[in-house]
């Protein structure tokens, strides 16, 4: 079941209906502020999924990197249907948004990778592995069950964070809606017709008012017009309204609070949350290290378990490299570049890769340069001792002298 279907189904009570004549289209009416809150969830899940996209999904056989078919897939186009970055955003929106104990279930069919749509946990298996079913891509529904060992499932905690947020939602929403309801209601410029005579309960009355004057009158007060005709014996006036306007201040303050929360539940910086970030270094650094970093281990780890710990014996991996998440300025990264390079840390062509540039591709760009500035302990410690007798025995000569 989709999120529209879920809301759907959540509001069926306050759906204003209708079904057109082929019975497709149904309209609903939803709370505004549930809008606020699944902005606060897309904006936390959007910013994680985001930094995942961006990293490189390394692929390891006998402890060396390789790019191979696995690297293909999982970085440039898993499915003909689906590049890699559209793929991970839906895995992690998936597993994100998942209801506790559940996550993103991906699957291997003719070669290619898939993100379900849904799924259900057809048997719980504790210690032989879980059977799935009821698995559906693009409403395509699978005629088949998948064992544990035969899917991949990204979850990362049992107690999601989205099914947290919604709880607390039910109470925190209600105070948002009537702050949204104050505030119109002080700013709204309120009328009264003045009717001359006594013309309450008049049928006649009523019925003119409804087909005459009430349309006139909404398009007025709601500022679709700016002009009002007014008939003989009534009279149209703006109410006095006692007290202050409200300023919308406390709405933004309630919107922010709600995004404050859900960054929280997501170990996400508030500034980041917020869009107001002052110094970015430190917080890309503590946002990959409590929300993205712990999402790039699991996957990692999911990866590579698929496969045994014979093929892991044998050096074959897989991890998700978030280092190049965080821009780099090559001009104010230069003197690091110069001692990754000169302390043969890195080559040439892994900073060029690294900093977002075409490597050179040549046998010399692959060297890795050590300067004389740095040097092994023990050709040290030699060419002291070296250096140490040559000098005493130059000594001695000359005091022969």
């Amino acid at each position: 079941m989709g999120w529209y279907e879920k809301i759907k189904s959540v509001f069926t009570d306050s759906s204003r209906g209708c079904i057109g004549p082929n019975e497709s289209e149904i309209e609903i009416t939803i709370p505004k502020s549930l809008y606020i809150r699944e902005l606060a969830i897309y904006t936390a899940t959007s910013l994680i999924a985001n930094a995942i996209t961006q990293s490189e999904i390394k692929v390891y056989e006998n402890g060396k990197a390789v790019k191979n078919e696995d690297y293909f897939s999982l970085n440039v186009k898993p499915n003909p249907n689906e590049s890699a970055s559209a793929f991970w955003q839906k895995v992690l929106e998936k597993m994100l948004r998942a209801s506790p104990g559940k996550g993103a279930l991906c699957f291997i069919s003719k070669g290619s990778l898939y993100c379900a749509d849904d799924y259900s946990i057809v048997e719980k298996r504790p210690f032989l592995g879980n059977i799935y079913g009821g698995i559906s891509v693009d409403q395509y529904l699978m005629d088949r069950n998948f064992t544990s060992d035969q899917c991949f499932v990204f979850r990362l905690e049992n107690t999601q964070a989205n099914h947290l947020i919604k709880k607390m939602y039910d109470d925190y929403g209600q105070i948002v809606s009537k702050a949204m309801e104050a505030y119109k209601e002080s700013n709204h410029t309120k009328f009264k017709l003045k009717v001359k005579g006594a013309k309450a309960g008049d049928p006649e009355f009523n019925e003119t008012f409804e087909k005459v004057l009430k349309q006139p009158i909404q398009q007025v007060t709601n500022g679709e017009k700016k002009v009002y005709i007014e008939y003989e014996g009534y009279e149209l006036e703006p109410m006095k309204i006692d007290g202050s306007q409200k300023n919308s201040d406390d709405v933004v303050k309630l919107i922010d609070q709600i995004f404050k929360i859900t960054g929280k539940a997501y170990k996400i910086p508030e500034s980041l949350m917020l869009g107001n970030i002052t110094n970015m270094n430190d917080v890309i650094k503590s946002f990959l290290t409590f929300a993205v970093d712990p999402v790039a281990d699991m996957i990692s780890k999911t990866l590579t378990g698929q496969y045994g710990l014979e093929s892991w014996m044998q050096g074959n991996y897989y991890k998700v490299d978030t280092s190049g998440v965080n821009h780099v300025d090559i001009f104010d990264m230069a003197n690091n570049i110069d001692k990754l390079i000169s302390s043969a840390f890195m080559c040439i062509d892994e900073v060029r890769e690294r900093t977002g540039m075409d490597i050179i591709g040549e046998e010399w760009s692959s060297k890795h340069v050590l300067t004389k500035n740095y040097e092994f302990m023990e050709k040290m410690m030699k060419e002291v001792k070296e250096g140490g007798n040559s000098s005493e025995k130059n000594t001695d000569d000359g005091g022969r002298d």
